[in-house]
């Protein structure tokens, strides 16, 4: 039997694609040169060849070896690799024969690309096929599964000759090929539906019998046939009597014998019909069963028809379509244990399976065919699960000696007994490449201790499930690696420098003007080992396997000096108020007796409520034990002046820029005043003094210098300067020197105002004498605490405006702001004659700011002042007209609620669903120019409910993928994302500063200011804007709000009979918001022309018409 490689191919309907496919020639002429109406192919297969970085050798069979093909994946290759198994076809052509012939192969699959691999689920895939090379007036197309016409020889020996002329009319026995392809129509046109039926009426013609179908036929065999020897392919055995007797009673069954080597007893014979596709579907089946495959142990007997014949297999070709329960099987034996190929690792993928053939029972019928058939699987390549340390910062090590006990040892981990040696707990980044957040959750790792015993860890979200979950970086979800034995370690992280993986702990590693950056590295087990001793260590999901990859996090220790008492760090805990507001907790004299000891020590006390994150990432909250506590510690030697005037010695950097920028700082006689430097921060105490951030301001207590009381304080003149940014990742005299330089050049004079936007700046501070220190209320921004310089003098008795004036003979004059219901700007002091310019740009809810006035009556315009006098400057305003795609007029609900009766405003909001509210915030002329089902985002499905929306406004330009063809519609969006949406419907572009200190170089910048100075976004109490923190819905419904000018002003501009929530009570800062876009009604104008009262309510609009 002839098998050769596929040149075109049978399809399962299972794989219909659109895409050019290949299926069985179709000649155009017949010999002779008379066209043929060949019929269309119904049924195509997206035809995969090997790829070309995929090597295959047939290795044939040795003693019990059976035959294999051994695939190799060769270096550089990427992407999905095609492996055709076509080649069976070729390699086991002499060993598989007769039907019931069966042959063993074995397939290995070896991985050199340097990528890792596994088998890509569904991509099985088997066919029959024609092949090339045969004349096309000996093709005959043959109807197979679906309609598709498979072309393959006729032979005469496969149906009679003496029949066709019967059905054809004719007296020759060579029937044309023009003549076969109209078989089927012609046995139509005589009223038969099979060629098996027309055989059997042919039959009972020829005979003179009256058979009602091919079985009565078969079934006139004597019973001492069934003792007849059965062997491979239908070949029977028999005596001299048995034949003579068959031969004799038996004529119309013995006409359909083959005898390949002679007639006559004890010789073997075939019977040339096949007997089981005559049975079911004449021709039509048989083809489709020509190949019988197995994969697998639980596949290897390749069972049988009913009829009992050893060479009719019930598994062929066109039972592997897809959806099928074998093509199933097969799929999943493919899948096996999800083991992925490592890169170069030397790992095999095995796979067993067994060939037969099947089909018509005559051997001279095979030897006039060429067949062959189609088969591939298809690997994918799958990233590594990589796991990366979160990047981290502390305070640990100076001078002191607490280390010595770790000498030449890694470095303590987090469940050290030695509490002040402890590194923070460590968190993970992990990156599953394309497994989802449900997945990862799934995550499982697994390896092999050194004790040989197998141990597995599982993922924990930090923080908590769902919303509570922290993220750092790019809002990066952040992990625990947990064992799943209570009684088994966690995975550890170890931070180390040197190849060994450890660092000395002997003071001079980290000395007292160093900070150290060490790279840290996975371990899982034993915290202070290098993870070797775990081996084979992979990542499992979905029962899939995956390699693991190490990320490189980093350590960043900062040192502090030694103190008093023997080389602690200065830290003292946080303590919170009762109160809720900065303002109050200032106030708070109980909780400032505890927080300073009586007014002893440094001291910090905290609104309540006050929520502390760490290394200053948004989301990244302080969880288990916590014990947010305030470095106060001295400035490092490194911050002391190298060499200069003898006046500056023991000086240190920060006073010295002080005291050259006295001027700008609005400070008198600064060489006559006394400076103490001392460097402030948050930690987390209980972590390792993990730095921490807290998300609103702190009342900060400094005690007084010595020799001076809270009774003698009023007779000196304090204030305190703060270098923001300034960390101690500035090691060296130069490093330190020009990053105050910096500072020193951003000054910001307002005491106790904004901080700087600046990454370092000079920043004057507010100060109150108090019975417990010096108190500051403090922002402490993204960059921090940092480092603050106190100045003091004794106050000149002779006069002089010190509380807020002159320090001196200096004439200042004060500068104020009169915003007109805008932002309010604390009061300025300028010297005489200093030219202001007037860059502060307001924001008013419903409002557009349009500049500064000399006067009260706003008719002269400014853009500087010179400060003569004391001075008054007064905001201009105007109302902030609705943009023209949106719908100002009409105040529907755009907010429904969800399904628990709720309406969650603290709840962040996702992408699809802010993509839907303002698709129906927009004008009916405006959704109908744009309106569209189709967007170029595969993540939105076109039956999603979201995807008319998401799609209308993608055309308009409004909304925009996070990558060029993904959407992300169930992520939380951000303040930045969602002040981006808003913007995008006003074509003001901004021109001027940033109007918020985080956002300098963020994408969002320019539309964050934009909407901005439109009224529709604020910042923070601290400047900030938070652009990547995800906005909550009540955030979200204000910003609508205030972009369409649906603004009640008080609880009695609403209607009784509203809607109203249960998580909506009247006193929550969002309560009018949230009523205003959960309620349709009539509304008037107020006199302002800006706020709105209610007049009448509306029913809620259905908008299920666009989420079909």
């Amino acid at each position: 039997m002839k098998k050769r490689v596929l040149s075109a191919l049978l399809a399962l309907p299972m794989l219909l694609t659109t895409a050019p496919a290949a299926y069985a020639a179709e000649p155009a002429t017949q010999s002779g040169g008379a066209e043929i109406d060949w019929p269309e192919p119904t049924c195509t297969v997206d035809y995969k060849p090997q790829s070309d970085t995929v090597s295959c050798e047939f290795v044939e069979e040795t003693g019990d070896a059976p035959a294999k093909l051994v695939y190799t994946i060769q270096e550089g290759a990427e992407g999905d690799q095609v492996l055709e198994l076509s080649k069976l076809a070729d390699a086991l052509a002499d060993t598989v024969q007769y039907p019931g012939d069966a042959a063993q192969f074995d397939i290995e699959i070896h991985n050199e690309s340097g990528n890792s691999y596994r088998y890509k689920p569904g991509s099985f895939t088997l066919a029959s096929a024609d092949t090339s090379g045969m004349e096309q007036s000996e093709l005959l197309p043959v109807l197979g599964y679906d309609g598709q016409w498979i072309p393959f020889r006729f032979t005469s020996s496969m149906v009679s000759n003496q029949m066709l002329k019967d059905l054809f009319n004719t007296s020759s026995v060579n029937i044309s090929l023009e003549q076969i392809v109209t078989l089927y129509d012609t046995l139509a046109e005589e009223g038969y539906d099979s060629l098996t039926n027309y055989f059997v009426a042919w039959y009972n013609k020829k005979n003179s019998t009256d058979y009602a179908s091919f079985d009565a036929i078969m079934a006139v065999a004597p019973a001492f046939f069934e003792d007849i020897q059965k062997g491979n392919a239908m070949k029977f055995s028999c005596t001299a009597e048995q034949f003579t007797e068959l031969e004799e009673a038996h004529p119309e069954v013995m006409r359909w014998a083959y005898f390949p080597s002679g007639k006559g007893p004890g010789d073997t014979f075939q019977l040339k019909w096949p007997e089981s596709g005559l049975q079911t579907a004449g021709y039509d089946g048989w083809y489709q069963s020509m190949f019988a495959f197995a994969f697998g142990d639980d596949m290897a007997n390749l069972s049988t028809s009913s009829s009992g014949h050893t060479s009719c297999h019930e598994r062929g070709v066109g039972d592997y379509m897809e959806g099928t329960d074998l093509w199933e099987q097969t799929d999943a034996y493919f899948r096996g244990d999800g083991q992925a190929l490592a890169p170069e690792s030397g790992s095999v993928l095995s796979y067993s399976g067994k060939w037969a053939l099947d089909g018509p029972c005559i051997r001279n019928a095979y030897a006039n065919y060429e067949f062959s058939f189609y088969g591939s699987i298809t690997l994918e390549e799958v990233g590594p699960v990589t796991i990366t340390p979160v990047d981290m910062t502390l305070y640990i090590g100076g001078e002191s000696d607490y280390w010595e006990d770790f000498a030449e040892e890694p470095l303590p981990a987090a469940n050290s007994e030695t509490p002040e040696a402890r590194l923070p707990a460590p968190h993970f980044y992990v990156d599953g490449g394309t497994l989802t957040d449900d997945q990862l959750k799934e995550l499982t790792f697994h390896g092999t201790g050194e004790d040989g015993t197998e141990k597995s860890w599982k993922l924990v979200p930090y923080g908590g499930d769902g919303e509570e979950q922290a993220t750092g970086e790019d809002g990066r979800k952040i992990w625990d690696i947990v064992s799943t034995d209570p009684s088994e370690p966690d995975a550890s992280c170890l931070y180390f420098e040197d190849p060994e993986c450890t660092i000395s702990a002997a003071t001079d590693n980290i000395e007292e003007n160093q900070s150290t950056h060490l790279y840290a590295t996975v371990s899982v087990g034993d915290s202070n080992t290098s993870g070797a001793g775990n081996n084979n260590l992979y990542a499992m999901a979905d029962g899939q396997k995956y390699n693991l990859d190490y990320g490189v996090g980093t350590l960043t220790i900062r040192s502090v000096t030694n103190d008093a008492t023997g080389g602690e760090p200065y830290t003292f805990d946080a303590i919170h108020s009762a109160h809720s507001t900065v303002e109050a907790a200032a106030g708070d004299t109980a909780a400032a007796e505890t927080a300073t000891d009586g007014g002893s020590n440094a001291g910090v006390v905290a609104p309540a409520g006050t929520e502390y994150t760490v290394n200053g990432h948004e989301n990244w909250a302080m969880v288990g034990d916590e014990q947010p506590s305030i470095l106060f510690d001295d400035v490092l030697s490194s911050y002391e002046l190298d060499g200069g005037a003898e006046s500056e010695v023991g000086q240190t950097m920060l006073e010295k820029a002080v005291i050259d920028n006295a001027d700008a700082l609005g400070l008198d006689n600064p060489n006559g005043r006394q400076y103490e430097s001392k460097y402030f921060d948050l930690v987390d105490a209980g972590d390792g003094n993990v730095w921490v951030k807290a998300d609103r301001q702190l009342v900060i207590y400094w005690p007084y210098p010595d020799g001076i009381t809270y009774e003698t304080a009023g007779s000196y003149d304090f204030d305190v300067f703060h270098f923001t940014g300034l960390h101690r990742e500035y090691t060296t005299n130069g490093e330190v020197q020009a990053m105050v330089n910096q500072a020193a050049a951003n000054i910001n004079n307002e005491k106790g105002g904004a901080a700087s936007n600046k990454t370092l700046s000079l920043q004057v501070e507010k100060v109150v004498l108090t019975e417990h220190g010096i108190q500051l209320i403090v922002d402490q921004d993204r960059y921090g605490f940092s480092p603050f310089v106190l100045s003091w003098a004794k106050k000149d008795t002779g006069g002089g405006d010190h509380g807020g004036g002159d320090h001196g003979g200096t004439t200042y004059y004060t500068l104020h702001y009169e915003s007109n219901g805008g932002t309010e700007y604390k009061d300025e002091r300028y010297k005489r004659n200093t030219v202001v310019e007037l860059d502060k740009e307001p924001v008013q809810e419903g409002y557009t700011f349009t500049g500064w006035y000399a006067d009260k009556a706003l008719e002269e315009p400014i853009e500087e002042i010179k400060m003569t006098s004391n001075k008054t400057v007064y905001a201009g305003w105007e109302p902030t007209e609705v943009p023209d795609w949106l719908n100002g007029d009409d105040h529907f609900a755009y907010i429904i609620g969800r399904d628990d009766g709720l309406v969650h405003p603290e709840a962040t909001i996702t992408r699809a669903e802010v993509a839907t509210i303002f698709f129906r915030l927009l004008t009916d002329e405006a959704r109908a120019e744009y309106l569209t089902e189709t967007s170029p985002f595969h993540d939105v499905a076109p039956d999603a409910w979201y995807a008319t929306a998401v799609a209308t406004m993608e055309a308009m330009g409004i909304v925009e993928g996070r990558a060029p063809a993904v959407f992300d519609p169930d992520a939380p969006i951000t303040r930045g994302e969602f002040a981006a949406i808003a913007a995008r419907f006003d074509s003001d572009p901004y021109h001027g500063d940033d109007r918020f200190t985080d956002i300098s170089g963020h994408w969002a910048a320019e539309y964050i200011n934009q909407a901005a100075v439109k009224g529709w976004v604020e910042g923070q109490p601290d400047g900030s804007f938070a652009p990547d923190r995800s906005i909550s819905r009540a955030e979200a419904m204000t910003l609508v709000n205030r972009v369409l000018g649906r603004l009640p002003e008080t609880a009695d501009d609403l209607l009784d009979g509203m809607i109203t929530w249960p998580d909506n009570p009247p006193d929550a800062w969002y309560y009018l918001a949230v009523q205003e876009a959960t309620n349709s009604h009539d509304y008037g104008r107020k006199a302002d022309t800006v706020h709105e009262t209610w007049t009448g309510l509306q029913p809620v609009e259905d908008w299920t018409r666009y989420e079909q």
